[in-house]
């Protein structure tokens, strides 16, 4: 072999050792601070008798996390969303299939949620509140006319 091939195939191996190399630096990295920590079943996988309450628990560490609540309001919460997904459960249940319904009932369930939590919240929570309330409203807003808008080119489909 000439110098001019033995060089070519130096930088070769050097280039793909450098790539080999850097392909494991992100791995690791992403093993370490990416991944997913949790190892077996989750929780409502072990324990399907409590996911009501698993559930509400998650649902108001959400609102824990956005609204700054004490442990104590958190508890509250906690209280009035368990509360809550029991009405979820029968209108569900009366609202099966009903696209009006279920729109209805997500209405009836926000203002129920609102006459509950909102005297839990200090003023500064609630002003937060309802500037998240706000967000969610308008984003709500804009999938039910995306939604309105492809409709009707879906029903022609079939």
């Amino acid at each position: 072999m000439n110098s001019k091939a033995k060089e070519g195939i130096k930088l070769t191996l050097a280039a793909v050792g450098a790539c080999a190399g850097m392909g494991f630096a992100v791995w690791l990295a992403w093993s370490y601070f990416g991944a997913d920590k949790s190892t077996g079943p989750s929780q409502l996988t072990l324990h399907p008798a409590d996911q009501e309450r698993i559930l509400a628990e998650r649902r108001a560490l959400e609102f824990k996390e956005r609204l700054n609540l004490t442990d104590e309001q958190a508890t509250q919460v906690t209280r009035v969303i368990m509360e809550l997904r029991e009405d979820v459960r029968r209108m569900r249940a009366e609202n099966a299939g009903s696209m009006k319904g279920r729109q209805a009932m997500r209405q009836t369930l926000m203002r129920e949620l609102d006459k509950k939590i909102v005297p839990i919240l200090t003023p500064e929570q609630q002003a937060l509140y309802q500037e998240r309330k706000a967000d969610f409203e308008t984003r709500a807003g804009q999938l039910q006319q995306f939604r309105q808008r492809f409709a009707p080119q879906q029903n022609q489909g079939e």
